[in-house]
Parts: C-alpha cells; sequence; structure tokens
C-alpha cells in the first residue's frame, strides 16, 4: 500500500491534506511504538496513539456498527482505551523513564 496508497485512502475519506497526515500518522504510530516499548514519554506518545485511534474509530469504523468482524468500532476503541489508560497511569517501574527519573535508586 505505502503512503500513497494510504494517502488515497484519506483523501477517500475526506481527511484534509491527505499526504501529509498519511506521513504524519505514520510517523506517530512508527515513533510512537518505540517509545512506548523503551519506556519514554509514555503518557505523551499513548495519549497521542489514543487521539488517532479514536479518530480512526469515528471516521471509519464507527458507520460499520460493534462487531470487529464487520469492520467495526470493537478493536479500535478497545485500542483507544488501553492506551488512554496508559496515558493516565503513566510508566511502569520497569521502563526507562521510570528509571531516569528515580536514577539515584537504580545506580546506587
Amino acid at each position: 500500500m505505502g503512503i500513497s496508497g494510504f494517502a488515497g485512502f484519506l483523501a477517500s475519506l475526506e481527511v484534509p491534506l491527505p499526504t501529509v497526515a498519511a506521513w504524519g500518522i505514520g510517523l506517530l504510530k512508527l515513533v510512537g511504538g518505540i517509545l512506548l516499548l523503551a519506556g519514554l514519554a509514555v503518557r505523551i506518545a499513548s495519549a497521542a496513539i489514543a487521539i488517532d485511534m479514536l479518530v480512526v474509530t469515528r471516521l471509519y469504523h464507527l458507520p460499520n456498527g460493534y462487531p470487529a468482524t464487520s469492520n467495526g468500532i470493537e478493536l479500535t476503541l478497545t485500542l483507544a482505551l488501553i492506551v488512554l489508560a496508559l496515558a493516565l497511569s503513566g510508566p511502569g517501574a520497569l521502563s526507562i523513564e521510570h528509571m531516569l527519573s528515580n536514577h539515584k535508586r537504580w545506580f546506587r
């Protein structure tokens, strides 16, 4: 599919500046996912991903109903709620962000 195919899909949903949006969404998913895996900027990355998932749910999945089998909101809403919970709870004890904020305990 690539960026041009994704931009075409976004254009079909009447998203303004579909090529810019495609690059932005792609970078958000790539960088946000890496940050979440590394445990850095957890609240910011998960909040941005939650917003993205809620927009996807509204623009594409909502008209299809609830079940994921009919391309409904079930999966995207679940993912949005999971990353929203992560945004509210913050990084865990084993994250790099936690380690950097409590460096005295880790390096003694």
